[in-house]
């Protein structure tokens, strides 16, 4: 492929792209010609969806877009210009540093512009800023919000629609040897079984019970942390007879996460007891 084209050869050691009998049909369709300036062979692109953008982002400059960020605060548009860059419509945004909640705005923003299923992780380490900030501010985004006016009044904003759910880092839940940590409380053992269990979440005030909860028809029991009166280590965490009495009572199945049992199996299916032992039967994904 090292043929004359509009009276120019390839460099040396390189050759046209295409043969010879395709770059004639080329030029017959013109899409191949001399460059008006240079004389040399020039390539038509077709036309693409794709854009190449400039590395410096001037097309933005030139479209009066501010680059000031008040307050540290990222700028919604260009949030969502570099999530259309580098995602596609169902992929998962996280935000290590979430701040003031912008990538989750954005993201919804996306969602309600082009009808795609982008979801997002926001991480805060500030837990007065993730409660009072960036939780705040995706409520607003998702149920609408009212602004006020410059010259006096207020307007609404539409909400963007969606949902989030809050979740707070507490004590790892076992420790090196794979038992279950000991610094970890009866309220954070009884939220991990019951959305591992179900997915869904346990009210933020939870009732002090080895009934944690019920859903879809099986109520969900808890022995641990002698949640059953007895003060001994490890006391009441074993379902024997005399616990299995003393539990609220629930007519439909049930479902108990203890140290152990001493009750048959054959107990168990007759009272409709599903019984699992922890740490062993504790789902952590």
């Amino acid at each position: 492929m090292e043929y004359e084209l509009f009276g120019f050869k390839p460099p040396k050691n390189r050759h046209w792209m295409y043969s010879q009998y395709r770059a004639i049909a080329m030029i017959n369709k013109g899409l191949l010609r001399p460059n008006p300036r240079s004389g040399k062979p020039q390539y038509r692109l077709e036309e693409s969806n794709i854009t190449m953008l400039d590395t410096n982002w001037t097309d933005l400059q030139e479209a009066g877009f501010k680059w000031n960020f008040p307050n540290g605060e990222k700028n919604v548009e260009l949030i969502k210009r570099i999530i259309r860059m580098i995602s596609d419509k169902d992929s998962i945004i996280l935000d290590s540093f979430a701040g003031s909640g912008t990538t989750a705005h954005a993201v919804l923003d996306l969602n309600k512009e082009d009808g795609g299923n982008r979801k997002f992780i926001l991480v805060e380490l500030e837990e007065n800023i993730c409660k009072e900030v960036t939780a705040e501010r995706v409520k607003r985004v998702i149920n609408g919000y009212e602004v006020e006016k410059p010259k006096g009044g207020t307007e609404k904003v539409e909400g963007l629609g969606g949902g989030f759910r809050y979740c707070k880092l507490t004590e790892p839940l076992f420790d090196e040897l794979g038992s279950v940590n000991k610094e970890v409380k009866f309220e954070d053992l009884a939220r991990h079984i019951f959305f591992s269990e179900t997915g869904q979440p346990l009210p933020e005030k939870i009732i002090k019970s080895p009934l944690i909860g019920i859903y879809d028809n099986t109520a969900y029991y808890l022995l641990y942390n002698g949640i059953m009166g007895d003060k001994t280590i490890n006391g009441g965490n074993m379902l024997t007879s005399s616990i299995l009495k003393s539990l609220p009572k629930y007519s439909g199945q049930k479902i108990i996460f203890g140290e152990g049992t001493r009750l048959s199996l054959s107990r168990l299916r007759k009272v409709g007891i599903i019984f699992k032992q922890i740490p062993y039967e504790l789902k952590v994904t």
